[in-house]
Formats: structure tokens, C-alpha cells, sequence
């Protein structure tokens, strides 16, 4: 009877000290560089952040007013952008046709094939080695390209607004 017991109790203090164990490296685990670098490496952008960066980036002045006159102040400090895609698409004449991140993680500015917005553009991105800063300096995208497309956004607005009422009636 007492070796049971002794087997017993040696087997609950193994458990206990594997559980432990386990424990403390998962904790371990988790609070390592590595995994620390990837928390941090996810970066959320939004298209105003970008077309923001974009005027800095580029020192486009007219654009970066257009983006400043948009934005106003809350009572609390915080600054509410109010200059948007429609609002960058009327700014290029309706040459914007979106942006979209390729399989490699490079962000795809598109313009409508041949218009002088996509020249300029490229102009502009091989000046800036294809990256896009913040206002500070850093940057906030290591890889850019310009890419030309069929339709501007305006031209898929318009045709999105159709279907959706010919749908409709």
C-alpha cells in the first residue's frame, strides 16, 4: 500500500512540475523577440494615411492642402480626416483607379492607362525609391509601384451606382 502511495505522489509531483514547465515556456515563448517583432511588424493603413504620405512623399503642396483644409478638430484634440478617395479621385480628374497590396506585400497605386496623373506618378515614386513616408521621415511603405488600368474609380462608381439601380427597378 505504501509503494502505491509513493508512486501516486510521485506521479502528482511529476504532473505538477511538467505542467509547470510547460507552462513557463509557452509564457517564455510568447514574450520572445521573435514574437514580439511579429506583434509589431502588422501595420494597418488606411487609404487617407496613404494618400497623405502620398503628398508628403511626393511634396505634391496642392494635395497636401486639399488634405489639411478637409480635416477639422474635435472638441477632445483628435483631428478628424475628412479627405477621402472620391475626394483624391476628383483631385487627379478622375484618373485614381484604387490601390491594393500584390502577393509580395508591395503596395499597387492605380491610374488610368495613359493619363498624366499615372506619368506623374511614376515620375514622382522613382524620385521618392519607391517608398512612401509619414511626415516625420519614416517610412510607412518600403515598396510602391504605379501600375495603369482600363477604369478610374469614378468610372466604377458610375457603373457599380447603374447596376445597383437598374437592379433595384
Amino acid at each position: 500500500m505504501k509503494k502505491i502511495k509513493l508512486v501516486a505522489i510521485l506521479l502528482c509531483v511529476s504532473m505538477a512540475i511538467s505542467g509547470i514547465a510547460t507552462q513557463t515556456a509557452t509564457a517564455k515563448d510568447s514574450l520572445s523577440p521573435d514574437s514580439l517583432s511579429q506583434s509589431q511588424a502588422e501595420k494597418y493603413l488606411t487609404q487617407e494615411q496613404v494618400l497623405e504620405a502620398i503628398a508628403f512623399t511626393y511634396g505634391d503642396r496642392v494635395l497636401a492642402e486639399a488634405i489639411d483644409s478637409q480635416k477639422t478638430k474635435a472638441p477632445d484634440g483628435f483631428v478628424i480626416d475628412g479627405f477621402h478617395v472620391e475626394d483624391y479621385s476628383a483631385y487627379t480628374n478622375g484618373d485614381y483607379a484604387g490601390m491594393y497590396l500584390d502577393s509580395r506585400g508591395q503596395l499597387v497605386i492605380c491610374y488610368r492607362r495613359g493619363s498624366k496623373s499615372a506619368e506623374g506618378m511614376r515620375a514622382s515614386n522613382e524620385k521618392a525609391s519607391s517608398r512612401l513616408l509619414d511626415r516625420s521621415g519614416k517610412a510607412l511603405v518600403d515598396s510602391v509601384a504605379i501600375s495603369e488600368v482600363e477604369h478610374s474609380y469614378t468610372e466604377l462608381l458610375a457603373a457599380y451606382g447603374y447596376l445597383n439601380k437598374t437592379a433595384a427597378g
